[in-house]
């Protein structure tokens, strides 16, 4: 027996060790007469990790570092993972916003600069087991926490007059959020047939408080008083999900297979909004708004396959919606808000193999949209001196539906898409004693068509190439601005690789005026260049490069109301030199993963 033991010396790493004496047992090895036997599983943990710092030209003053370790280990029947990274950022843009009020006729302008940081914790741990035949269970906690850091905006105010005369001012805001997220899932799984046919459930918590304090001390320079504002907005928001999903497929002869299953969702979301006029006064609460959403789904689906080269599916998804907004206070709730509504979200698809390059396929979906909660309160949050975000606890899902033609030959492939959204949700401009309230209703429909081709591939083995061409004709029929609009957009990125000198790349994007709800946003034009080099096996990667090479990028959106022109430019990181270097370490080895997906809609709109 010494000498058994001894021989383990050169195992690094043992997760299982059972002890058995005696009998005749089957498990990873045979234990035979009265002798000691140790058996081992040898499942070394994969352990990697990678740190990346990116800095521009000092003017703009912008950085990312972002290090980042993921963890796991187990046998060949369990795992166990975890992860862990953590960000921060800095940058800086300028933007400049223009109020032409139409009755009276008065310009007012801010010119501003904003440098926003961003710190991030996030981790994940989870643990997959499948200790019983076909049956599989798990379960993960995510979270994130920010690290709070003021963002500073000051800005220059000027206000001209139907006379031409003028008045100046500053103006001065910092901003100071934060939010901490909590997930945990579990979920199980059930294999059970030999055709791959399944049964999987999952059920999640989410939790989200977060908290934006908006400090304002600004010159107003409007005809109407007060011409100064000098205070502290604070939004408090705490939401909170259940979900459970079902799922099912079912494999049948002849390449039939049928899909099924449900989900119910309930989300609470609490705001609360208070203002504080003066740095000694103390916040006082304005308004405070709870809404409460619950979302039932079933869906049925079925698909048929004809060898390798036809490929047919219908699924039908059936969703009901039921809203109740009110004050909490209040009782019985005077604001009170509840709807209830139902849509039904059919999905057909069509794809036909003619060869092994050559596909073409016919679809058709209905989605739904939901907007962040914060946008369906019942009250207005001021955002900047003009500028006001006002909640609608009337605002329904927007509805999408899309229908697709495509051809795909090789690295070629191109589509034709229609997209029609019947209760699209649109941005909408009040003008209430100057200042500007922002609101989202679902009003109208709009429509667009969108030929597109694109192409990837590499021409020579040196050279590697992804040019994507479309135009998009959009159709608004209710808009205060244009109703129409054809747009172009192209996109070319290349990567020329010589092994002895590194790669490097050329990027070029250009897009002509498009139109959205009341608005017209204007083209651009972008070029960037980069150069990078391996070294150490690929561990360490290092980067440099000009961002908006010929300085012409920028957005402006031109917004047109029946007593108001409002434009916005902005500008960000533009014509920068920036330098990037990348390292990263540790082999991943295979463990059991989870079957758990990214849900990062749930969490915006918590």
């Amino acid at each position: 027996m010494k000498s058994e033991i001894g021989h383990m010396k050169w195992i690094k790493w043992v997760w299982i060790v059972l002890l058995f004496i005696g009998g005749n047992i089957n498990l990873y090895a045979q234990s035979q007469g009265d002798s000691l036997r140790i058996i081992v599983s040898q499942e070394p943990p994969s352990i990697k990790g990678s740190a990346e710092l990116y800095s521009a030209t000092p003017q703009w003053g912008y950085y990312t570092f972002n290090p980042s370790v993921q963890l796991s280990f187990g046998a060949p029947h369990w795992s166990l993972y975890g992860s862990y990274s953590y960000l921060r950022e800095r940058a800086q843009q300028e933007s400049q916003s223009l109020y032409r009020y139409l009755d009276p006729e008065l310009e007012h302008t801010t010119q501003s600069v904003h440098t926003t940081h961003l710190g991030r914790h996030t981790y994940r741990v989870g643990a997959v087991s499948t200790l019983y035949p076909k049956h599989t269970f798990g379960f993960e906690l995510y979270g994130s926490q920010d690290v709070p850091q003021k963002d500073l905006i000051e800005s220059r105010l000027d206000l001209k007059a139907s006379d031409e005369t003028t008045r100046s001012g500053t103006s001065q805001q910092y901003h100071d959020r934060g939010a901490n997220v909590h997930h945990l899932t579990g979920y199980y799984r059930w294999d059970f047939d030999t055709r791959k046919s399944y049964l999987q459930g999952v059920l999640t918590l989410a939790d989200k408080r977060s908290y934006f304090r908006n400090g304002l001390t600004s010159e107003l320079l409007l005809p109407l008083p007060p011409t100064r504002a000098e205070e502290v907005h604070h939004s408090l928001t705490d939401g909170r999900n259940f979900t459970a999903s079902l799922e099912g497929c079912k494999h049948w002869e002849r390449a039939w297979q049928t899909t099924f299953g449900g989900d119910y969702s309930a989300s609470r979301h609490t705001s609360r909004y208070l203002l504080q006029r003066g740095a000694s006064d103390a916040p006082l609460p304005i308004a405070e708004w709870q809404l409460r959403e619950k979302i039932g789904e079933l869906y049925w689906g079925v698909q048929k396959t004809w060898g390798d080269a036809i490929r047919a599916e219908f699924t039908f998804r059936g969703s009901v919606t039921h809203i109740d907004g009110r004050v909490p206070a209040e009782e019985p709730a005077a604001q009170q808000v509840v709807q209830t509504y139902f849509d039904g979200l059919p999905r057909f698809a069509l794809s036909h193999r003619l060869s092994e390059k050559f596909v073409y396929a016919l679809s058709y979906e209905r989605s739904l949209f939901r907007m962040p909660f914060a946008l369906m309160n019942n009250f207005a949050v001021r955002q900047s001196e003009l500028l006001y975000e006002e909640g609608n606890p009337w605002l329904k899902a927007e509805v999408i539906d899309i229908a697709t033609l495509s051809v795909q030959y090789g690295g070629h492939a191109s589509s034709l898409k229609y997209r029609h959204t019947p209760r699209s949700i649109t941005e909408f401009f009040d003008v209430r004693h100057y200042a500007l309230y922002r609101t989202h209703f679902n009003y109208g429909s709009t429509h667009s068509l969108t030929l597109d081709y694109s192409y990837s591939g590499a021409p020579f083995s040196w050279w590697q190439t992804n040019l994507y061409l479309a135009g998009m004709y959009t159709r608004i029929p209710w808009s205060h601005y244009r109703k129409e609009l054809f747009t172009a957009i192209t996109s070319w990125n290349n990567l020329f690789t010589w092994r002895p000198l590194g790669a490097f790349a050329v990027d070029v994007d250009f897009e002509t005026p498009r139109i959205y709800g009341h608005a017209f946003q204007e083209g651009g034009f972008e070029v960037n260049l980069s150069y990078s080099r391996s070294l150490w096996a690929d561990r360490l990667m290092l980067q440099v490069g000009v961002t908006d090479l010929f300085d012409t990028s920028d957005t402006t959106i031109l917004h047109r109301l029946p007593s108001l022109e409002y434009q916005f430019e902005s500008k960000a990181q533009s014509r920068a030199i920036w330098c990037k270097i990348s390292y990263r370490f540790g082999a991943e080895r295979k463990h059991k993963t989870p079957l758990i997906g990214e849900d990062e809609g749930l969490e915006i709109r918590l």
